[in-house]
Parts: structure tokens; sequence; C-alpha cells
């Protein structure tokens, strides 16, 4: 993974295809998102945003 200035990792885990992925914001704000729905990446891939942070959504928790 290469970030861009500023970007960061926040976590990188291997995981069952058949799970889902649960991201909930500062308020209130949930996602729940299927594994498979993510494409695969590559050597020097850019990673992927699953949830903007927004003053709705707030930050990511």
């Amino acid at each position: 993974i290469r970030p861009v200035k500023g970007d960061y990792v926040v976590g990188i885990e291997i995981v069952d295809p058949n799970a889902t992925l649960l991201v909930a914001g500062s308020r209130g704000i949930g996602k729940r998102t299927p594994f498979e729905d993510y494409r695969k990446q590559s050597r020097g891939g850019k990673g992927i945003i699953t949830m903007k942070t927004t003053d709705k959504v707030g930050t990511v928790v």
C-alpha cells in the first residue's frame, strides 16, 4: 500500500470473502458492506475509501 501524503492506513486484515464489514461514524451513522464488493488491489494499490467523513457522519470510530 502506498498512501499519498496526508493519508494513512487504518488497518489491514485477511478476511472470509462471505463476511461483511461494519463501519461506524461518531454521529451514529453506520455502513455494512460485503467484502465481495471490494475489488482486489495489486502491488502499489491506493486502497479503497469505505466511508467518507462528513459533518453528517463524523469521524470513523
